[in-house]
Parts: structure tokens; C-alpha cells; sequence
């Protein structure tokens, strides 16, 4: 859904998604789900809703989506960038050596975000654990 599209519910019952599911919605920025999304579900009868604020929103637990404010605050705290536009393939920054208790941001277009997750996830796989994504243009982290 993108962030200025509304949910409108008879799409969304179209998933045929039980009223018990556990279902995670994001609100507020960068999430483009709202609060008003969570009560229209809530009104049509669903019972488990989660919701993510303003938070960092983790994947298969292993590395998480920081927002360009995390990924600046995580440079200024020493954080090392690879840029996904200069390694696509992530081979220089793997062969360089990196500690492995470095913190790590993947920065990658966000039209390409399933490629900068796989990124992410081989940089974690690889002994990178403090690994970090970041969907979009790296100047906006710099």
C-alpha cells in the first residue's frame, strides 16, 4: 500500500484474512498505515491487530529497516555505509575485512528494496550482525 493510498475495506476482505488473525500495521512515518486504518478494522470486527510506531521494523529477525533519521544517527555513532549502487553485489565490501562487530546500513534504491533486503540479509549471514537497511538515496543519510 503506498503512503497516500487509503485501506479500503472491501479490497482488504477480499484477502479473506480471519477476524482472529494476528495482523502488524505501521503507523505514523515512515509506516504508511494510519491509526484510522487500525479502528476501520477494528470496527469491522478484527481482534488481533499489532501495531509498529514510529519504530524500526524488523525482518525474519535478523537485520532491521532503520528510516534516513536512524541511519544518520547510526553513521554519527560510526556505523559504516555500503552503498548497494557501488557493490551490488556486496563482494568489495565482504572481501575488505570489516570487523564483524561493526554496525552495517545497506543502502539501496527504494525501488529495488526486495534486492537491498537479500543484500542485507548476506551481510547478516555472513557475520554481520548489527546490520541495518536503508530504502533510498544514500545522500539522504549523509
Amino acid at each position: 500500500m503506498g503512503a497516500n493510498q487509503q485501506l479500503l475495506y472491501p479490497e482488504f476482505e477480499k484477502l479473506n484474512i480471519a477476524k482472529d488473525a494476528e495482523i502488524f500495521l505501521g503507523i505514523g512515518r515512515p509506516c504508511p498505515m494510519s491509526i484510522n486504518n487500525i479502528k476501520q478494522l477494528k470496527e469491522k470486527g478484527y481482534t488481533n491487530l499489532k501495531a509498529f510506531v514510529k519504530g524500526p521494523v524488523f525482518f525474519e529477525k535478523n537485520y532491521f529497516e532503520v528510516t534516513a533519521k536512524g541511519a544518520r544517527k547510526s553513521v554519527g555513532n560510526g556505523a559504516l555505509v555500503v552503498s548497494l549502487k557501488e557493490d551490488p553485489d556486496l563482494s568489495r565490501f565482504l572481501a575488505s575485512s570489516i570487523e564483524k562487530n561493526k554496525a552495517v546500513i545497506v543502502v539501496g534504491e527504494k525501488a529495488n528494496a526486495k534486492a537491498n533486503y537479500a543484500a542485507a540479509a548476506k551481510a547478516y549471514n555472513t557475520g554481520y550482525k548489527k546490520t541495518a537497511i536503508f530504502n533510498g538515496d544514500i545522500a539522504e543519510i549523509q
